[in-house]
């Protein structure tokens, strides 16, 4: 995770995000409050991936348009928004 802010330098903004299938969450990252689970997110290209064993606290520097609900087993996710 070290490296993770030199990707994505720091949240002007950040809202919690509900993982849903329809709904768009677009963002320039995310933090897993509980991990060790997984994540499956949408790109803004339309790309569809499943991240598997996301650490507790983690920050990710992923560019999404959603958070699905399918296959999203991480809670306590927040949304964060690039300066």
């Amino acid at each position: 995770m070290g490296n993770t802010w030199v990707f994505f330098g720091r949240a002007k903004d950040w809202r919690e995000i509900t993982p849903s299938d329809s709904a768009a969450n677009a963002f320039d990252g995310l933090f897993i409050g509980t991990g060790n689970t997984d994540l499956t997110v949408e790109s803004k290209a339309g790309n569809t991936a499943n991240f598997k064993n996301i650490s507790n606290a983690e920050i990710l520097p992923l560019k999404t348009a959603k958070v699905h609900a399918t296959n999203t087993t991480c809670t306590d996710i927040v949304g964060l928004i690039a300066e």
